[in-house]
């Protein structure tokens, strides 16, 4: 099992996984997996053993790996972490499981883990 950190800039998906990491305990069975993204190179396949997406939307163009994570199976659960609250909407549009904004705080990666189905 694992939880899929799909980004284009480094320190914040290190950013995020630390945050998941701190939540989730040494203990936890789910692996945490990272996935870099360019512009023109959105991961199209979901990964075999993910359970959940984190997706790092930083720039406008990050939108279209969350719109394929979304689709890579029925009802799969991806919660996008943003820089902007402008990207709210979009989290809206795609029926995202949540949304949360950087900088980020335990309250709310616990919130997206539980809206993601990931822990009760």
């Amino acid at each position: 099992m694992e939880i899929s950190i799909i980004g284009y800039r480094a320190h914040l998906r290190d950013e995020l996984e630390a945050q998941l990491r701190m939540f989730l305990g040494d203990n936890c069975p789910i692996a945490l997996r990272q996935y870099p993204i360019e512009p023109s190179d959105c991961r199209a396949d979901k990964p075999e053993d993910a359970i959940a997406a984190f997706v790092v939307i930083d720039e406008v163009w990050a939108i279209n790996a969350a719109e394929q994570a979304v689709h890579w199976a029925e009802d799969f659960p991806v919660v996008m972490a943003a820089t902007h609250p402008q990207y709210a909407i979009e989290a809206i549009r795609m029926k995202a499981r949540h949304y949360i904004l950087f900088p980020l705080e335990q309250a709310e990666i616990g919130e997206a883990l539980r809206r993601a189905g990931v822990i009760l």
